[in-house]
């Protein structure tokens, strides 16, 4: 079987398309990742509204502690009152009242300030959350436009290699078309002057039989005998 020699604008053609395949590989493989981090970052959201959901039960503990501890001031000061209306009797009870509202404004101010860090703690949480959530969904979306730039430069580059091979296809039989035409009008044009090169030969050939007709006659004229003609 003969070897079929490629041209250099198939060769061109062939590697044009193999680029434009890595380049579409390379594009999948993007958005393939971008998919994964966007996976990762949702993960991430859902972890961080799990600490937000503890943080808030805190507060809650925190603000039920601040309640039982005003109770417990409220009981406190009603044990002074009554403290001062039993008289001398019960002053020692009066101190030991005196000495529980301490604690209890004490406790109560430390549940307060409490309840503040945490919710200054829980604000600045949310803030750094939403803060992470915009920027992973701000990643995520340079990820897919770059995906999907990549994605429409390798479908460029792909419907390029198309059209160039289609052209250079095209070319190529326009090409053999105009060599068939030469080779049948080169082979016409042998044809012609074969027959040419035939004809001028039978016509020598032919030539050359009435010159040797016309010299064999010359000699059989030349060697029969002169009669002199009679007059009247």
């Amino acid at each position: 079987m003969k070897k079929i020699k490629l041209t250099t604008a198939e060769i061109n053609a062939a590697k044009v398309a193999a680029l434009a395949e890595k380049t579409l590989m390379l594009a999948n493989k993007l958005m393939l990742k971008a998919n994964q981090d966007l996976l990762e970052a949702q993960k991430a959201l859902e972890s961080k509204k799990i600490l937000v959901a503890r943080m808030e039960d805190a507060t809650v503990k925190a603000k039920l502690e601040q309640e039982a501890a005003l109770e417990k001031k409220s009981q406190a000061e009603y044990e002074i009152r009554a403290a001062q209306a039993s008289g001398d009797l019960i002053r020692k009870d009066v101190e030991g009242a005196l000495i529980a509202k301490n604690i209890a404004v004490q406790e109560a101010a430390a549940a307060k300030n409490l309840a503040a860090e945490q919710a200054r703690l829980k604000a600045q949480q949310l803030a750094e959350e939403r803060r992470m959530a915009a920027e992973e969904r701000r990643m995520a979306a340079e990820a897919k436009k770059a995906a999907d730039a990549a994605r429409k430069v390798a479908a460029q580059e792909v419907a390029a290699a198309k059209k160039l091979a289609a052209e250079e296809a095209k070319q190529k039989a326009q090409q053999l078309a105009e060599e068939k035409r030469a080779a049948a009008q080169v082979k016409k044009i042998a044809l012609a002057q074969e027959k040419a090169i035939a004809i001028e030969r039978n016509a020598a050939r032919k030539a050359a039989l009435v010159a040797k007709k016309a010299e064999i006659h010359a000699k059989n004229l030349a060697s029969e005998p002169v009669w002199p003609f009679s007059g009247g």
